[in-house]
């Protein structure tokens, strides 16, 4: 497995939630479209070789490309949810 694909799949959804949770976590549902942002930054930076301009003229890269950014995009979601599940739990403990 690439570097990039672990940093992508996994690194990055998780940090980006915990970052996100414990710096504000009233902000914790722009977590999707930051982990997002994060790992089309990090593909541009693994496919240096290859140019955005040429991702999105190549029909199979641009499938590749959509496909991968919207399953990051899932499971960050997924996560954020699990994140707001926890904090509800958390708070309802406290009270």
């Amino acid at each position: 497995m690439a570097w990039w694909n672990f940093l992508i799949f996994g690194v990055l959804p998780i940090l980006t939630v915990i970052i996100l949770y414990i710096v504000k976590s009233k902000m914790l549902w722009a977590a999707p479209f930051v982990s997002t942002a994060l790992a089309f930054i990090t593909y541009t930076i693994a496919l240096a070789p290859i140019s955005i301009a040429d991702i999105f003229n190549n029909n199979e890269w641009r499938v590749f490309f959509i496909l991968v950014l919207s399953m990051h995009f899932v499971i960050v979601f997924v996560l954020t949810v699990i994140a707001y599940f926890i904090a509800y739990i958390l708070k309802r403990k406290k009270r």
